[in-house]
């Protein structure tokens, strides 16, 4: 008789959900374009799933909190974005991380064990081509912050450092940055 074949199993992967999104570019005060909501990869996929809309309808109810005065013009500060994210009213990325962190804990979940960030940076949109008088790249990824092509790797290793409920990073290098994306794998 032929051998059994060998049981299948399926595992699903983590499950990312919308957290927080801006409209990216340089008109934008956090100029990265989101901040997913991820389960942890060695959970259930139905015990992870109903932890993040929690979590994400947590931050619903405190952007009401922080933002009282969105209601009266500018949108409400809870209104969901097309890809089902809330809309960024921070000024920068270290508040965005520490709302999210608000919202997880509210939960009576933990930032980095139960949940963690995905950052879709598309830094392309923030990127500035031949600034400065020797023609250097600079990039803004909020208002009021420029960082030396040289010096973004450093950047973006110190963000994680800084944040290391962040478990993957989307874009972290514009397109045409060849030379940067080199510097950040090494």
């Amino acid at each position: 008789a032929p051998p059994a074949p060998a049981e299948l199993q399926v595992r699903l992967p983590a499950p990312i959900f919308p957290g927080m999104s801006s409209p990216g570019g340089m008109e934008a005060k956090v100029r990265m374009k989101g901040f997913q909501l991820v389960g942890k990869r060695d959970r259930p996929y139905k015990e992870s799933l109903p932890q993040l809309v929690r979590v994400h309808r947590k931050m619903g109810e405190l952007l009401k909190e922080k933002f009282p005065e969105a209601e009266g013009g500018g949108g409400a500060a809870d209104a969901v974005l097309a890809d089902g994210s809330y809309g960024c009213r921070f000024e920068t990325v270290d508040e965005v991380m520490g709302f999210i962190g608000e919202a997880v804990a509210a939960c009576e979940l933990a930032l980095g064990d139960d949940v963690t960030v995905l950052l879709t940076m598309a830094a392309t949109g923030f990127f500035k081509e031949n600034t400065g008088e020797v023609g250097s790249y600079v990039y803004s990824p909020e208002e009021g912050t420029d960082v030396e092509a040289d010096s973004w790797p450093e950047w973006v290793q110190t963000l994680l450092g800084k944040h290391s409920c962040v478990s993957g990073v989307v874009d972290p290098v514009a397109r045409e940055d060849y030379e940067t994306w080199r510097k950040l794998r090494q």
